[in-house]
């Protein structure tokens, strides 16, 4: 973590120690909060998707085209 002195007194070590545990849970809290957002977007996008392609299916009656060129 840091080079600092690890205090001599335990009730400032165990004050550090909290301290740095709020970080760290604060810090996973985030990466989760951002995973979280990750994948919901990832899911809306892929429903956008399914959407566009149905949409376009029903219209035309024929399956909707792909990137690749494949039905």
């Amino acid at each position: 973590m840091t080079d600092q002195p690890t205090p001599q007194d335990p009730s400032l070590a165990f004050a550090e120690l909290n301290h740095r545990a709020d970080e760290l849970e604060n810090a996973i809290k985030d990466a989760l909060d951002e995973q979280v957002s990750l994948h919901v977007r990832l899911v809306l996008t892929e429903l956008q998707q399914l959407d566009t392609r149905a949409f376009f299916e029903r219209v035309t009656g024929h399956p909707a085209p792909t990137v690749g060129g494949t039905e």
